[in-house]
């Protein structure tokens, strides 16, 4: 998978206070191959899943959080 930049994300990714976003840490995934377009995989130990709860109702769309992940085909 290509490196993922500040560019391929949200414009307004600036305003998620408390998101771990270490983009040289692969927190940071896009779920489709079209650059986050049908959402983002954001994954961490410091995830605060309270701050996200609070974006999601700003948001006002869906967001799924969980404890684990498994990909078994990935692929670019």
């Amino acid at each position: 998978m290509p490196n993922i930049t500040w560019c391929d994300l949200p414009t307004d990714v600036s305003l998620w206070p408390g998101l771990p976003l270490s983009l040289s840490g692969d927190e940071v995934m896009p779920l489709d191959y079209h650059a986050g377009r049908s959402g983002w995989l954001l994954y961490g130990r410091g995830l605060d899943k309270q701050r996200l709860t609070q974006y999601q109702t700003k948001l006002g769309a869906a967001m799924v959080i969980v404890a684990a992940w498994c990909v078994e085909d990935y692929q670019v």
